[in-house]
């Protein structure tokens, strides 16, 4: 794992605070939180703007005028465009404009025009995550897709950002961006008929005091962000804790992770976890624990959780 370092206004910041996580290539931010949470309230959304810095978003409530997706959409692009509120600067530059905007699904296609090449990366990476974050939070989209002077958006390897996703943010970077770090992970998601199971790799930035362990359970309930994958665990199910001993990861979960979960074969959930920690290297088997008691399990398949689950690649399907 390396650390990827810009320079923006004579300071130094590692892109973890500036990085999406997407499947193929790692290159936009997740973004520090206000100090007093904002909650939008009916008919307002929440629009994105930098510090002073350029070091992080933060973000304001709006009440816009229009409706219409495309329209609104343009509205917060312009609105994005003003800053000067209070502690705030605009992350989109004013003389990058809109030259079309148009939805397809529910990806929205934006094609940009101006001087993007001249731009700092961490200006660049800013940009793109206050757009990205304003606009996924319309009703009509769940991604973003870029193109800039008529080509599409890179990342600073040349490879293909594709669909930007609000779903895409990790862990919120707070006040020291050289504590973060990047890695790939193998999650194991459900397949299309919920009878499997299928992997797909994620890059996630995450603090170097994070636990991995933590970290891919939280990725398996945020979902699949992929074509082909559906969610494997009920997000409404909450990670309780999480530690290593051993070998054995010992995960424990809320009841919900068993009364509400998706599909109709118990061991996709099971499998999902146990697969996707036992790809860490310090992980060999797996103990499931429901608030704190291994003393149950699942009736279908007869699960229990009485002892480890050890790694089962008989439910996943092979890559095409």
């Amino acid at each position: 794992m390396k650390r990827v370092s810009f320079d923006c206004r004579g300071k130094r910041f590692i892109s973890a605070c500036l990085l999406l996580v997407l499947a193929t290539a790692v290159f936009l931010a997740g973004c520090h939180k206000d100090k007093a949470t904002v909650t939008p309230g009916e008919g307002e959304i929440v629009i994105y703007y930098s510090n002073a810095s350029c070091s992080r978003l933060i973000s304001k409530i709006y009440t816009p005028q229009h409706e219409q997706t495309v329209e609104l959409a343009r509205e917060l692009y312009a609105k994005m465009q003003e800053g000067g509120y209070e502690d705030t600067i605009p992350a989109v530059a004013a003389d990058i404009t809109i030259s079309d905007i148009s939805l397809s699904g529910n990806t929205m296609s934006i094609a940009l025009q101006g001087p993007w090449d001249t731009m700092r990366a961490p200006n660049r990476m800013l940009f793109l995550a206050a757009v990205t974050r304003t606009l996924t939070q319309l009703k009509d989209v769940d991604g973003i897709l870029f193109t800039m002077n008529g080509e599409a958006l890179t990342d600073e390897s040349g490879n293909m950002m594709g669909v930007l996703r609000s779903a895409s943010f990790v862990d919120n970077a707070v006040d020291n961006p050289e504590d973060y770090r990047e890695a790939v992970i193998a999650l194991y998601f459900a397949n299309e008929a919920m009878d499997g199971l299928v992997k797909v790799e994620r890059t996630v930035v995450y603090r170097s005091s994070s636990s991995m362990e933590r970290i891919v359970v939280e990725q398996l309930l945020r979902g699949p962000e992929d074509s082909g994958a559906k969610a494997s665990l009920p997000n409404t199910a909450s990670l309780l804790s999480i530690n290593v001993r051993d070998g054995v990861c010992y995960v424990n979960f809320d009841s919900k992770f068993i009364t509400e979960v998706l599909g109709s074969y118990d061991y996709v959930p099971v499998y999902s976890v146990v697969n996707s920690l036992t790809e860490l290297p310090n992980v060999d088997k797996v103990q499931i624990s429901i608030n704190g008691s291994s003393e149950t399990g699942f009736q279908r398949d007869i699960l229990s959780f009485a002892i480890p689950f050890t790694r089962n690649m008989k439910y996943v399907e092979e890559s095409q």
